[in-house]
C-alpha cells in the first residue's frame, strides 16, 4: 500500500518539479531581457496612467476613457502599496505583474497539454509557450495582453474539467477578461454552444442561468461604476438615438465595431454623427469595400499567422503535418476540436483588427496554444522514439531556446540607445516646446510625464489623454545647418538636439568652433554616454551679425 502511494507521490513530484524548472528558466529570461530605466511608451503607459490616477482618487478615474481597463484597475492594486516617489519604479512593477503573469499561464497550458500527449511532452509544450519570443518581449511591455491571454487559457482548462465548479469558474474567467479585454465576451458564444451540445437536460438550463446570473453580478457593477465616471463623455450611434453618457467599456465599443463594419460594407449613411469614436473612423472605412479588399484582409491574416511560426513553432507544426498526411492518420479529439472552435471565434478582433488598418502579428497570438498544441501532438511512433532516445528529447528542448534566444538578440531594441534617449529627452523637454524631429521621440510623453511628476496628464472631453504639444521640425529634405534654422525660426526653434545618426549635425558635433552663433548646453559625455547626444541653443542675433 505504502508503496503505490509513494509511486504516485513520485509521479506527481516530477512534473511539479520540471514544471518549476520551465516557469523559472521563462521569467529567467525574461529578466534578463528586463528594460530596466527604460520607461513605458506603448499602449502600456494608457494602463500606467489609469493606474495611477486610480490610486491618486481611490476610484475610477473620472472623464477618462475606461475601455480595457480591467487590468489597469488590477496594477493599481500594486500601487497602493508601492513607494510612488518614483515612476519608473511603478513601471517597473507594471513590466514585474505582467511576465509573472506570463509564466503562470504556462500551469494551466499544462494541463491543457496533457490531455494529448504524455506529461513528459507536454512539458515541452510548456517550454515552447514560455520561451516564444514575441510572447516574452510582450510581456515586458506592461499590456494588457498579458492578462488576457491567461484567462484565455485558464477559462479553455476550466471550460474542459466539466466539473460544476470548474464551467461556473470558466464563464467567471470570460466575465472577469471582458473588463480586462472587451473582445474576451466573444468567448460566450462558444462556450455557450459547446455547454448545450453537451449537457442537455433541465439541470443543465439551469445550472447555465446561474452562470449568466454569476456573469452579470460581475459585469453590472463594474460597468455601473464605469458609467458614473464617464458622465461627461456622451455618444451617438446610428440605431440608437440618444446613446447617453457614460461607458461601460464593452458595450459602447461593440456597438461601434458593428458601425465600422456597417459602414464599410454599405458606406456612410448618417453625416450628422460627431460621436468621438466615429471621429476617430477616417474617411477610408466610411466609404463601401470591393471584394479585393477583403481578400487583402484574408491575405494579411494569412501571412501574419505564417509569420508568427518564426523562429521554431512552424518546424514542429510542420513536421506534425507532413507526417500525418503521408500516412493518412488525422486524429481529432473532442477537446482539440473545442479548443479550435474558440481558438477561431478569438480570430474575429484579429480580423477586425486588419479591416481598420491595424496591422499587426499580436492580433494572433491568441493562436499559440493551438499552434503549440498541433507542434507536441505527433504521431505516437514519433513521441515514443522521442522518449526513448534522450538525444532526441535534449534537442527539442536546447534548439527552440537558442532560436528563441537569437530571434530576441535580433528583434530587441538597443536598449543602452533607448535608456540614453529617454535621459536627453528628459533634458530638451525641460526647455522647450519646439525642436528638430529625433530619431527615438517616442519617449516624449513619458519625457514629460517623469519631469512633471507627480502631475499627470490631463484628460480630454472625450476622455483621452491630452499630451503637452510638442512640435518637431523636420530636417528631411536640408544639408546645411545654416538653412535648416533660418527655415525653422518662424516656427519657434530655439534649441537643437543633436543625434550622432543625424547626418545633418555631423560636422556640428565633429566641430562646433565653427558655428559660433550655437551654444553647447548639455554634452552626454558629461554623463558618460555611450552614444552622443548634445544640446545647442540658437543665438539669432549673433547668427545675424556674422552673415
Amino acid at each position: 500500500m505504502m508503496t503505490e502511494l509513494s509511486l504516485k507521490i513520485v509521479e506527481y513530484k516530477k512534473p511539479i518539479l520540471s514544471l518549476s524548472l520551465i516557469i523559472s528558466l521563462s521569467l529567467f529570461l525574461r529578466f534578463i531581457y528586463f528594460p530596466y530605466d527604460i520607461p513605458i511608451y506603448t499602449d502600456g503607459f494608457f494602463y500606467f496612467v489609469y493606474s495611477v490616477r486610480t490610486v491618486y482618487e481611490l476610484g475610477l478615474p473620472f472623464g477618462q476613457d475606461v475601455t480595457n481597463t480591467g487590468w489597469a484597475n488590477f496594477v493599481s492594486l500594486f500601487f497602493l502599496i508601492a513607494d510612488k516617489t518614483d515612476p519608473m519604479h511603478l513601471m517597473n512593477i507594471q513590466r514585474i505583474l505582467g511576465s509573472i503573469l506570463a509564466v503562470l499561464t504556462l500551469i494551466p497550458a499544462f494541463f491543457i497539454f496533457k490531455r494529448f500527449v504524455d506529461y513528459r511532452i507536454a512539458l515541452v509544450g510548456c517550454l515552447f509557450l514560455g520561451i516564444e519570443p514575441r510572447l516574452l518581449l510582450l510581456s515586458l511591455e506592461g499590456l494588457n495582453y498579458t492578462a488576457f491571454l491567461f484567462i484565455f487559457i485558464l477559462s479553455i482548462e476550466l471550460f474542459l474539467r466539466k466539473t460544476n465548479f470548474s464551467l461556473i469558474a470558466s464563464f467567471v474567467c470570460i466575465a472577469i477578461g471582458t473588463l480586462i479585454r472587451y473582445d474576451t465576451l466573444l468567448l460566450l458564444i462558444p462556450f455557450s454552444i459547446i455547454y448545450f451540445k453537451r449537457f442537455q437536460n433541465k439541470k443543465a438550463i439551469l445550472r447555465f442561468l446561474l452562470i449568466i446570473l454569476i456573469m452579470t453580478s460581475i459585469l453590472v457593477p463594474v460597468g455601473l461604476m464605469r458609467i458614473q465616471a464617464t458622465q461627461n463623455i456622451c455618444n451617438e450611434s446610428i440605431w440608437i438615438e440618444n446613446f447617453g453618457c457614460g461607458n461601460d467599456g464593452f458595450t459602447q465599443n461593440i456597438f461601434f465595431g458593428l458601425e465600422v463594419i456597417n459602414k464599410s460594407l454599405v458606406g456612410e449613411k448618417n453625416n450628422s454623427m460627431d460621436s468621438d469614436n466615429t471621429k476617430e473612423l477616417s474617411d477610408e472605412f466610411k466609404q463601401p469595400k470591393d471584394f479585393q479588399f477583403f481578400i487583402n484582409i484574408i491575405s494579411k491574416l494569412v501571412f501574419y499567422q505564417l509569420l508568427i511560426l518564426i523562429p521554431f513553432l512552424g518546424f514542429f507544426v510542420g513536421l506534425n503535418l507532413i507526417s500525418r498526411i503521408n500516412k493518412k492518420e488525422w486524429e481529432f479529439p473532442f477537446e482539440l476540436k473545442i479548443i479550435t472552435i474558440v481558438t477561431a471565434t478569438m480570430i474575429i478582433p484579429a480580423i477586425y483588427a486588419y479591416f481598420r488598418g491595424f496591422e499587426e502579428p499580436r492580433y494572433l497570438f491568441v493562436t499559440f496554444l493551438l499552434l503549440c498544441i498541433i507542434s507536441i501532438s505527433l504521431k505516437k511512433s514519433l513521441i515514443e522514439k522521442i522518449l526513448k532516445q534522450k538525444q532526441y528529447l535534449t534537442i527539442i528542448i536546447v534548439i527552440p531556446i537558442i532560436l528563441s534566444i537569437s530571434f530576441i538578440e535580433y528583434q530587441k531594441d538597443d536598449y543602452v540607445y533607448e535608456r540614453e534617449s529617454f535621459k536627453i529627452l528628459k533634458e530638451i523637454t525641460l526647455l522647450t516646446k519646439v525642436t528638430n524631429t529625433f530619431e527615438n521621440s517616442k519617449y516624449t510623453k513619458t519625457a514629460i510625464l517623469f519631469n512633471e511628476w507627480p502631475e499627470l496628464p490631463k484628460i480630454t472631453e472625450g476622455g483621452k489623454l491630452l499630451y503637452e504639444e510638442q512640435k518637431r521640425i523636420s530636417t528631411s529634405g536640408f544639408d546645411n545647418i545654416e538653412d535648416y534654422i533660418l527655415y525653422s525660426k518662424d516656427y519657434g526653434l530655439e534649441y537643437i538636439l543633436v543625434d550622432q545618426k543625424d547626418n545633418l549635425f555631423s560636422k556640428l558635433y565633429e566641430n562646433n568652433h565653427n558655428y559660433p552663433y550655437l551654444e553647447l548646453i548639455y554634452d552626454s559625455e558629461e554623463d558618460n554616454f555611450e552614444n552622443k547626444f548634445q544640446i545647442y541653443k540658437i543665438n539669432y542675433d549673433l547668427m545675424k551679425k556674422q552673415d
